[in-house]
């Protein structure tokens, strides 16, 4: 379980694709520092498991699955990533909780700088609207954000400054993809809404006959 908040930033060394999977290796000292194999890493959000740690380097495979639902393959040398280690059972819940399952790539539509901070503007497709709600929590590529704004298919986000210079969300350009993971807590509330409806003796029906 993570919580959103980054602790580095790493450097994409290369993506290597096998078939329908690949195999991911970034740069970052700080990171690889408190990581063996086995050990959970969340790249842009996305939870993956580190296969190999050595000099401030580590691989992690990326299943086709994985691929399919995020835009892991789609990392270019190079280029940086938001890193966050998983929360242990002492560990203050800073941000939301984040599971590092990616739910669905959205596009970044807008970016504004605005101060020291600014605010940007994500699309994604709209069977996703019923786990938004405007004030609730969402990740964009493993960072805890609040929703400012909502309309069908699209949210907007104010950024904090310490946000936006300790994360990579300030060198994400408009029609960049982005990993978008809901909250957890708004979607567990969404369920319970849905089987509590269909579990219900209440209908039309029932309604007509009660004199409504």
């Amino acid at each position: 379980m993570f919580t959103g908040l980054i602790s580095e930033i790493g450097i994409v060394q290369c993506y290597v694709s096998a078939g329908k999977s690949g195999r991911l290796t970034i740069a970052a000292a700080q990171t690889a520092a408190r990581l063996k194999p086995g050990d959970s890493v969340a790249v842009v959000g996305a939870c993956l498991t580190v296969e190999t740690v050595a000099a401030g380097v580590f691989t992690c495979a990326v299943i086709s699955e994985t691929l399919a639902t995020t835009r892991l393959g789609r990392l270019r040398t190079g280029g940086p990533v938001n890193l966050e280690l998983p929360v242990g059972p002492g560990d203050v819940l800073g941000g939301h909780l984040v599971t590092g399952h990616i739910d669905t790539v959205g596009r970044l539509e807008q970016k504004q700088k605005i101060a020291d901070g600014g605010r940007v503007r994500v699309s994604f497709p709209r069977s996703f609207d019923i786990w938004v709600v405007e004030k609730g929590s969402i990740a964009i590529d493993g960072i805890s954000l609040t929703v400012a704004g909502w309309r069908p298919g699209e949210v907007s986000i104010g950024i904090i400054p310490a946000t936006w210079e300790k994360t990579t969300i300030d060198r994400v350009r408009a029609g960049d993809p982005v990993n978008i993971e809901f909250d957890q807590a708004i979607k567990a509330a969404v369920k319970a809404g849905v089987q509590a409806a269909r579990t219900s003796r209440l209908t039309e029906e029932s309604l007509r006959q009660a004199g409504w």
